[in-house]
């Protein structure tokens, strides 16, 4: 890689005896201009120095052999070897945040042939950051057992920390409608089904088919069937934090897993036997995969995003939104678009099987009829509530929006990940309302990214405020540390070896500040304006990195902007504590034993189950009567009895329904000696909220024998008379 910064630098020449010539502007001993190292140059020969970034070894340099010196590093007079010092690495700064920059080229070795050469030596790779690539050791670290598990760590504690939380109380909450129909059509047979998706719920018929599967292998237990919703919810905590350290660094990409774990939303979503959580995953994963793609495009890696996009369509159709930010991210890039046509080929391959689906399910648009049209102030509210926590959802969307202005591209990748679903949905909700929080679940990792990333740049940034040795009236420029502001006694001993061919005059002359860069003096490596000079030429924090360009410190080495070790970590995970804090009381919430608006099947069916009696008949009266039957029917399987035979449904205030063998009331009730009715009516008679041709015959000729109120249900036990 040509350093660009380094065409105005004077380089450094040797005479035919090869003596170096001398650097800047002192007259060269010999005549003539100084020469550029010639291209046979022997090993170990100092070169250009780069800055702050390795040089591309020669085509035909061994794997593993050192490089040009950095602008960090000393480099060594004539003759002898350029290594860098003992326990110095010549790759750049580890830990930057910038290093996971996309497009910053840093690989010493091109293709697998070298990479597999290199790990065979024992020593690591820096792979090629192009868009994004993950961080490995630099060049010349061996790769040690506490590096393998502190890459696998990246993944596997969000992953741990999901489980936990979802596995927690996993069966209190008891199955609402929309999980009881997942067990209704999972254990059906496979014609049932087919006759069922006829007319409704086509679009979750592979789900459906999924869990069918599922629940043959494992049982119909609440356990059982939340189990995939459960990995579901862990598998998009692993990924979001690999994304995190793709596109950023670990702290980045594991603090944003850890959150995406403790949201209240992913409690309870984790917590459902509903396709959502598995839909999630899968768009985190083909956001993953694209991004490698990108990274080193091929057939194989596209044909992997291509399957992952067909099942992202075969779980939830609105989940497909994902493919918005690809396209974003790839209009985005300095390439002018470069790999949009495999991405275009490869999403058009994944969108193709999922046509029909969505021409089926477009004639049966009712089912989603109950959804209101989005307006501006209901898409705020959902947006708010995706995370499941105001007060989350507050602290996440401000951090998120100040991390779509810092971060560059990835701030546009992420950014379109997390608002554009939202956008779309409201704009399309005049022909389809769809926008529901549920629905837009798989918008929680930008979010958790873009927060995290956003307090993490912020620190880098904090690092970067004027030094207190900035130059004042009355104070110089340097710290006491730095090498310029040394006594004069340094000056002295450079002066009393003027004669020698190196430059270790540049040192404390003023000409050695524009030529520090040249490396070819200790002393001018110790140099403050040598290491910022070089520093800034070409750096991981500069434009091409996501993390915006990195902070002009003219006081100190670049390299002490940087946030430590340790506040890199600490910042974003007192996020996470904070997430964690907010959330808890949300947390409480979403685990109730009964889902907000619910009634308490499982409680009535307890009460039913205590009293019944051979040849007692069962009566609803609900708003959703056919889906409290369903309730019923399984919270009845599950406690090890049958239902009742039903003698009527009806919703309140409505003509009920009769089973085929009675047509009216008169008939259904006549032969009935005891009557269980369940009733979701708030009067405190269940008699006042039935239909008159139903509560007149009640009335007549049964007596309550015991009422039982338990949350959003009422059930009463009638003795005919």
């Amino acid at each position: 890689m040509v350093d660009p910064a380094s065409a105005d630098r004077p380089h450094q020449s040797r005479d035919s005896d090869g003596t170096a010539a001398p650097m800047g502007d002192q007259p060269a001993p010999t005549t003539g201009h100084p020469a550029a190292p010639a291209a046979d140059q022997p090993t170990g020969h100092p070169t250009a120095p780069t800055t702050g970034h390795p040089t591309a070894p020669a085509a035909d340099q061994p794997i593993g052999q050192p490089t040009a010196p950095t602008a960090d590093q000393s480099v060594p007079p004539t003759g002898h070897s350029s290594a860098p010092p003992t326990g110095q690495s010549s790759g750049p700064a580890a830990g930057r945040p910038g290093d996971a920059a996309a497009d910053q080229v840093t690989t010493p070795v091109a293709g697998r042939a070298g990479r597999s050469l290199a790990l065979r030596a024992g020593r690591s790779l820096a792979v090629s950051k192009s868009d994004g690539a993950s961080q490995v050791p630099a060049e010349g670290t061996p790769v040690t057992r506490a590096d393998r598990l502190a890459r696998w760590a990246v993944p596997l504690v969000p992953a741990v920390v999901a489980l936990l939380v979802v596995l927690y109380d996993i069966d209190r909450r008891q199955l609402w409608r929309d999980e009881v129909s997942t067990w209704l059509a999972s254990t059906m047979s496979v014609a049932d089904l087919q006759r069922m998706i006829e007319k409704s719920d086509v679009v979750i018929a592979p789900y459906y088919l999924l869990m069918h599967g599922w629940l043959a292998v494992f049982g119909d237990s609440p356990v059982a069937l939340r189990l995939p919703s459960v990995l579901g919810m862990a598998a998009t905590a692993a990924l979001t934090a690999m994304i995190g350290r793709k596109l950023f660094d670990v702290p980045v990409g594991l603090c944003a897993g850890l959150i995406v774990a403790v949201l209240p939303t992913v409690s309870r979503f984790g917590q459902e036997a509903r396709p959502y959580a598995l839909a999630t995953a899968a768009a985190v994963l083909a956001t993953l995969l694209f991004l490698r793609a990108v990274e080193r495009p091929s057939w194989l890696r596209w044909l992997g995003y291509a399957l992952t996009v067909v099942l992202i369509g075969l779980l939830h159709l609105v989940a497909l939104l994902v493919l918005l930010p690809h396209l974003a991210y790839l209009l985005g890039r300095r390439q002018g678009g470069a790999g949009l046509g495999p991405w275009a080929l490869a999403a058009s391959l994944g969108l193709l099987p999922v046509l029909p689906l969505v021409w089926l399910g477009s004639s049966q648009a009712g089912q989603v009829s109950w959804i209101q049209p989005a307006t501006w102030e209901s898409t705020i509210d959902e947006i708010a509530e995706v995370t499941g926590s105001v007060p989350v959802g507050a602290l996440l969307i401000g951090l998120a929006l100040l991390g779509c202005a810092l971060l560059g591209r990835a701030g546009l990748l992420l950014g379109t990940w997390a608002v554009g679903p939202f956008l779309v949905l409201l704009l399309i909700s005049p022909l389809t309302a769809l926008l529901l929080h549920r629905y837009v679940l798989f918008t929680l990792p930008a979010w958790a990214l873009l927060a995290v990333a956003a307090v993490a740049r912020s620190v880098a940034a904090a690092r970067s405020v004027e030094s207190p040795w900035s130059a004042r009236p009355g104070r110089s420029a340097e710290p006491p540390w730095s090498a310029s502001s040394a006594t004069s006694a340094t000056s002295a001993t450079s002066a009393t070896s003027a004669t020698s061919a190196t430059s270790a005059t540049s040192a404390t002359s003023a000409t050695s500040a524009t030529s520090a860069t040249s490396a070819t003096s200790a002393t001018s490596a110790t140099s403050a304006a040598s290491v910022t000079s070089a520093t800034s030429a070409e750096s991981p924090w500069s434009a091409e990195s996501p993390w915006s360009a990195e902070p002009d410190w003219p006081d100190q080495p670049a390299r002490s902007a940087q946030p430590s070790r340790r506040l890199r970590y600490l910042a974003p995970a007192a996020l996470v504590v904070l997430c964690v804090a907010f959330g808890l009381p949300a947390h409480g919430q979403e685990r109730q034993i009964v889902v907000e608006g619910e009634p308490d099947l499982r409680g009535a069916v307890r009460v039913i189950a205590a009293e019944i009696a051979a040849g007692d008949r069962l009566a609803i009266n609900s708003r959703f009567p056919n889906r409290m039957q369903e309730g019923l029917d399984y919270h009845f399987h599950r406690a090890g009895r049958k239902s009742p035979p039903t003698v009527f449904t009806a919703n309140p205030g409505a003509r009920p329904t009769y089973p085929r063998q009675c047509r009216n009331a008169n008939n259904c009730l006549s032969s009935v000696q005891r009557l269980w009715l369940i009733s979701t009516s708030r009067t405190e008679d269940p008699r006042d909220a039935m239909h008159p041709s139903l509560a007149g015959p009640m009335r007549e000729e049964f007596a309550p024998i015991r009422i039982v109120e338990l949350t959003n249900v009422t059930v009463s036990l009638w003795q005919a008379r």
